[in-house]
């Protein structure tokens, strides 16, 4: 009676991480990733050796533009650098999930089931998306895509 009857249920994703596109203020924004984009100097990913929360990618390797003709980094008549749409990777996201559950048959009709539930079961950090507008927290991760474990337990009565 008490070892037979159990379900486990799980649920696992994995996925890579989502298209980053990094913008800049000021210039033009039309809405969505229809924002002014800065010059690429370089790649800007990092090795994932290098990669911290305080610097996901290499913020140097993004030139922003300027309206003002005086400063280093006008370009006329430019308000869209070189930089693409994606170019980045953000952080990608494992995740486990699962129940278990037993049920009692107490009568023909009526049964007793005891369930235990366990969100990110196995704890795991999960990072959010990086600050991609170049200003504050440029590069910076400073939130999570996930909470931390969650326990639940429940007991239904089926009549």
């Amino acid at each position: 009676m008490l070892l037979g009857g159990w379900e486990f249920s799980p649920i696992i994703t994995a996925q890579s991480g989502l298209g980053l596109t990094v913008t800049q203020p000021i210039l033009l924004n039309l809405g969505g990733e229809r924002q002014s984009r800065p010059n690429r100097l370089a790649n800007g990913a990092l090795p994932d050796s290098q990669r911290t929360v305080d610097r996901y990618f290499d913020t140097s390797a993004f030139k922003t533009l300027q309206v003002d003709p005086t400063k280093d980094g006008f370009v006329p008549n430019q308000a869209f650098g070189n930089s693409g749409v994606g170019i980045l990777r953000g952080p990608g996201l494992v995740n486990v999930d699962y129940n278990l559950n037993k049920t009692f048959t107490i009568t023909e009709r009526n049964s007793l089931q005891f369930r235990a539930e366990f969100f990110n079961a196995l704890n795991h950090t999960n990072l959010g998306v990086p600050g991609v507008n170049n200003g504050a927290g440029f590069g910076q991760i400073v939130s999570t895509s996930t909470e931390a474990r969650i326990i639940q337990f429940a007991a239904k009565y089926r009549f």
